[in-house]
C-alpha cells in the first residue's frame, strides 16, 4: 500500500496548451467585432441615426431600464420600451408627482413616447395618463448622460455606470460558449475526484476550489479540445472506412492511414482527465491516457457492470417520478388543480431526465477519472518493481 501512494498529483501547475488559448481569445474578439453590431436600435428594429426616421437621433432612451437586469436579456433583448432620441434627458420628469403641478403644455413638452406621432395625438391631461398606462410614453426618466449612444441615468456622482447593448450574436457563437464551459466543468470535476483520490480533500481551501483554481491552468486544453473532438470522430470514420476498403493492400497508404487512426484516436476526453490528473497538455494526455488503457493492468479494474447498472437505476428512477405524478394528479385532483394534468407529467419527467443525466454524468466522471489515477499508479508500482536495483560487490 504504502508503494501505491509514493505516486503524488503535481504540486504546481503550468499553462498548458497557452498558444490554444491565446488563439481562441483571438478568435472570439475577431468575432465580435465582425458579428457584433453595437448600433442601438429603437423598439422598432431602427438603428439610431443611420435608418430611416430616426437620421438624426444617436442616442437610445429605456423606458424603465431595470427591466435590462433580466437574466433572460441577452437571448430576448431588453423588454421595455426603447426609444431613439436626438439627445438624452436633461432633467428628471416624474409623472406622478408632476401631474397636477404642471400644466399639459409643459408636461406634454417633457413626454418621451415611442413616436411622435403618438406625442402629437395627446390633447390633454387623460390622454397623456392614458399613454403612459399603456406603455406608449414613459411614466418617468432621470437625468442622463450619453455613454456608448445610450442614455444613463446621471442619479449620482457616485453611480455606477452599466452598460447595455443589444449586441445580436449567432447563435452558432452561444452553442461554442457552452461546448467551452460544459469542458472546462468537466475538467474541473475531474481534477476534484483526483484531488480526492490522493487524500487531499482534507486541506485547505476546500476541494471544488481548488479543482477550479488547477483547471484555470489548463484552459488553453479546453479551448482547443472544445474544437478538436468534434471532429477527430468524423475524421476518425472516414479514415477508418477507408482503411478497411485499402486493408487488403499493405501500402504505403494504408500504413499512414493506420497511423493517422492511431494518432487522433488519443484526442478524446480521457485525455482531459489525464490533463486534470499529471497537468500535461491535451495530446501528451491523450497518449499516456491511451496507454493506460491498453495495459494489462487495466483489465483489472471492473467499471463497465457498475456504469450499466446505475444507467439502469436512473431509468427506473425516471419511470417512478412518472408514476408517481400520475398517481398523485389522479387521486387527489383537489389538492393541485391544473387546467392539464399531462404537462406536469411532462414537466416532472424532464426534470427528472435532466437531474438523472447529470447525476450520471458526473458520476462517469468520478469512475473514469478514478480509473485512470488507479492504472496510473499501478503502472508506476509496476515500473518500479522491475527497475533493477543495484548490487554491491564483496572483493
Amino acid at each position: 500500500m504504502t508503494e501505491l501512494i509514493n505516486h503524488r498529483r503535481p504540486r504546481k501547475r503550468s499553462f498548458t496548451d497557452l498558444p490554444c488559448l491565446v488563439v481562441f481569445l483571438l478568435y472570439i474578439a475577431y468575432y465580435a467585432i465582425t458579428h457584433g453590431d453595437l448600433t442601438p436600435r429603437d423598439s422598432f428594429k431602427r438603428k439610431c441615426g443611420q435608418d430611416s426616421g430616426v437620421l438624426d437621433k444617436k442616442n437610445l432612451y429605456y423606458f424603465d431600464l431595470s427591466e435590462c437586469f433580466d437574466p433572460m436579456v441577452p437571448q430576448i433583448g431588453c423588454p421595455t420600451p426603447q426609444v431613439c432620441l436626438d439627445s438624452c434627458p436633461n432633467q428628471t420628469f416624474v409623472w406622478d408627482t408632476m401631474e397636477e403641478k404642471l400644466s399639459f403644455e409643459d408636461l406634454h413638452s417633457r413626454l418621451i413616447c415611442r413616436t411622435e406621432e403618438i406625442k402629437a395625438k395627446l390633447r390633454s391631461k387623460k390622454d397623456i395618463a392614458l399613454a403612459i398606462y399603456v406603455n406608449e410614453c414613459a411614466r418617468w426618466y432621470f437625468k442622463s448622460v450619453p455613454f456608448l449612444n445610450r442614455c444613463i441615468p446621471q442619479i449620482s456622482h457616485h453611480e455606477c455606470d452599466y452598460i447595455f447593448g443589444n449586441a445580436s450574436w449567432d447563435a452558432s457563437y452561444e452553442k461554442k460558449a457552452l461546448a467551452l464551459f460544459m469542458l472546462f466543468v468537466y475538467m474541473v470535476l475531474a481534477s476534484a475526484f483526483d484531488i480526492w483520490y490522493w487524500g487531499d480533500a482534507t486541506k485547505n481551501p476546500p476541494i471544488l476550489i481548488r479543482a477550479f483554481g488547477e483547471s484555470t491552468y489548463h484552459l488553453g486544453t479546453v479551448a482547443i479540445g472544445s474544437l478538436v473532438f468534434k471532429f477527430v470522430w468524423i475524421i476518425r470514420l472516414v479514415l477508418g472506412l477507408i482503411y478497411e476498403l485499402l486493408t487488403n493492400f499493405d501500402s504505403v497508404v494504408t500504413r499512414a492511414i493506420y497511423r493517422c487512426i492511431v494518432t487522433i484516436s488519443v484526442l478524446n476526453p480521457s485525455a482531459y482527465i489525464m490533463c486534470a490528473i499529471s497537468g500535461k497538455n491535451l495530446y501528451r494526455s491523450g497518449m499516456e491516457a491511451s496507454k493506460l488503457k491498453d495495459s494489462t493492468l487495466s483489465a483489472a479494474i471492473p467499471r463497465n457492470g457498475i456504469a450499466t447498472l446505475f444507467f439502469l437505476l436512473t431509468g427506473l428512477l425516471f419511470l417512478g417520478a412518472e408514476a408517481a405524478t400520475y398517481y398523485f394528479l389522479k387521486h387527489f385532483p383537489d389538492f393541485v388543480k391544473l387546467h392539464y394534468n399531462e404537462v406536469a407529467i411532462i414537466v416532472v419527467g424532464i426534470s427528472t431526465s435532466l437531474i438523472t443525466i447529470t447525476f450520471f454524468n458526473v458520476y462517469l466522471t468520478a469512475m473514469d477519472t478514478i480509473y485512470c489515477a488507479v492504472s496510473k499508479t499501478l503502472q508506476k508500482t509496476m515500473d518500479r518493481r522491475r527497475r533493477p536495483t543495484s548490487r554491491v560487490r564483496v572483493s
